[in-house]
């Protein structure tokens, strides 16, 4: 007797609720928990489960997960960050591919196969990786935004690869006529894709939006994600780059973020079927005979990758402690390196045991991906922290050292003049530091986290040191930690976002700390205190009786 879905479907979710709790105890990503159910629940564990039925309904969750690549994608931020996404993810991708390939062809792996082999590991996981910049405040850190450049020209890149797949699997790719009948049908879709996206789809969500149902808005947002796809698998084009497509046509819409809110439960709960399918694909048995041989090779592609990101971010002119994280943030394989071996294993592009060694690989690296990120903050604030000393006309009895030239830094700055003080600037934009330096400010380039900058800058003799970066906490902490062990006696004066890592850098050494979210509450209660009529002198006493002990009085109880 056949199993109803429903009972298969319970036996899917209730395992992977008892899976997930571990995964979250030992701080394991979810994703990896996903996977390991599907190895339960699968022909090589409990067998309860035909891979056929999770894969239909996983199917969806491919269509979602990419439908919602397509509406986060912005060429307006590609754009400002093109240098980081071109230069740096193209250069990250191709030297990654190719090396990686080459390595293949030690293991008598055929040209293509080993292509697409480096091509699978070169991507990263920016669910993954998203997750943990996003738990560290760091997203808009300077490596932040360098690491989410490369993740969308990965993302993107995932598409020509899909559509390469036959190529990888050695078909023979038509050349003449149907070439050129390529090249019309792939000019139609981008003339649709436009003329969707510039009027028929934006009109349509409109009058939809009009009627003030979400159930209308949301059964309107799922025929859209799902119709495209459906219409380019009819023309003979891939569904994935469908659904990408889809989700590109609402990308500049002022509905694209309500799509993607009305799809995201939708889409969580497929993707996870996603990956509970592709762990399904796992032969344990098959694992078991080669384990060393898989757990070197994902570490070796964990070193290889971080080693290439690393180079590509000096190349693309970061510093080395920014390039470090970089490299070592992206060294872990990818989600949709997951969806291209699950699409190449049916066009056969991998022998039986090569496939299960490249999924055993791509997963194992997955799961190390919070220990990716533990490692390179190590390497990268322990030893990737190289002084840049610029020659510049700098007074020696400087008195306050400024980290940092953005609006904050300037100001400080500004206000030094004002009062004849001298000061020195330590800023980590080259750029910056150039221009700058031909209008006369006394400022370095270098890296402040680093003892021998910090004593260059003239922190032993400096009265103050003003840090004025926020975006990244952990350098904050760094530098901090650092300047009260060279000089006792310096005052340390430190800008955080939030006041939850006030207190971390008072125990570092911070003497004074500004909370940026209880400044602008302080400011935005003097203002209403001047409103109503009290005197300038009145509203100051107040202000600062708010600001003693730490900002005591403004804390959650």
């Amino acid at each position: 007797m056949e199993t109803p879905v429903i009972y298969e479907l319970l036996a899917v979710f209730g395992l992977s609720i008892a899976v997930l709790l571990v995964c979250h105890r030992f701080k394991v990503p979810q994703v990896v928990g996903y996977l390991v159910t599907g190895v339960f629940v699968g022909p090589s564990g409990l067998n309860l489960i035909p891979t056929d039925d999770v894969e239909t309904l996983a199917s969806f969750g491919v269509v979602l997960l990419l439908f919602g690549v397509g509406v986060e994608f912005s060429v307006r931020e590609l754009f400002l960050a093109r240098r980081d996404a071109l230069l740096g993810g193209g250069l990250q991708l191709l030297l990654t591919a190719a090396l990686l390939a080459l390595g293949a062809g030690l293991f008598h792996l055929e040209a293509r196969a080993g292509l697409f082999v480096g091509f699978v590991l070169a991507l990263s996981s920016t669910t993954l990786i998203l997750r943990e910049l996003a738990s560290k405040g760091e997203v808009t850190s300077p490596h932040g935004r360098s690491i989410v450049a490369i993740l969308i020209f990965q993302d993107i890149a995932s598409i020509p690869l899909m559509l390469c797949l036959p190529f990888f699997a050695g078909k023979n790719v038509s050349l003449g006529l149907g070439a050129g009948w390529v090249a019309i049908k792939a000019l139609a879709v981008l003339l649709g894709t436009l003329v969707l996206g510039r009027w028929i789809v934006p009109a349509l969500m409109e009058r939809v939006a009009r009627t003030k149902s979400q159930e209308l808005f949301h059964i309107t947002a799922i025929t859209l994600c799902l119709a495209i796809p459906a219409l380019l698998s009819k023309a003979g084009l891939s569904v994935a780059l469908g659904a990408f497509l889809a989700g590109l046509i609402l990308a500049d819409s002022e509905y694209a973020h309500s799509t993607l809110g009305s799809l995201l439960p939708i889409r969580d709960i497929f993707a996870s079927l996603f990956f509970i399918s592709i762990g399904m694909l796992l032969n344990l048995h098959a694992l078991a005979a080669d384990g060393l041989f898989v757990a070197f090779a994902a570490l070796g592609v964990l070193v290889l990758k971080a080693t290439v990101g690393t180079l590509v971010g000096l190349i693309i002119s970061k510093p080395l402690r920014t390039a470090i994280l970089i490299g070592t943030a992206i060294s872990p394989a990818g989600e949709f390196g997951l969806l291209l071996i699950q699409a190449g294993s049916g066009l056969g592009v991998l022998g039986p045991d090569t496939y299960q060694h490249l999924l055993g690989v791509t997963i194992l690296t997955m799961a190390l991906t919070p220990a990716s990120f533990l490692f390179g903050r190590w390497l990268a604030y322990n030893k990737g922290s190289l002084a840049s000393y610029g020659q510049a006309a700098i007074p020696e009895s400087a008195s306050v050292v400024i980290v940092g030239f953005g609006i904050v830094g300037r100001g400080v700055a500004h206000a030094a003049r004002y009062a004849k003080i001298p000061y020195r600037v330590i800023e980590l934009n080259p750029l910056t530091v150039k221009k700058e330096r031909r209008l006369g400010v006394p400022i370095l380039y270098g890296d402040a986290t680093n003892p021998e900058m910090l004593r260059h800058a003239g922190v032993l003799s400096a009265d103050v040191l003003v840090i004025t970066v926020h975006a990244d906490p952990l350098a904050t902490r760094n530098i901090v930690k650092t300047a009260r062990q060279l000089n006792p006696s310096l005052t340390i004066l430190a800008r955080v976002p939030f006041m939850t890592e006030a207190k971390t850098l008072k125990s570092l050494g911070a003497d004074d700390v500004v909370t940026e979210e209880l400044e602008t509450a302080i400011a935005l209660f003097g203002r209403v205190l001047i409103h109503i009529g009290l005197k300038e002198k009145e509203v100051l006493s107040l202000t600062e009786t708010l600001r003693q002990g730490d900002y005591d009085i403004l804390r959650p109880i």
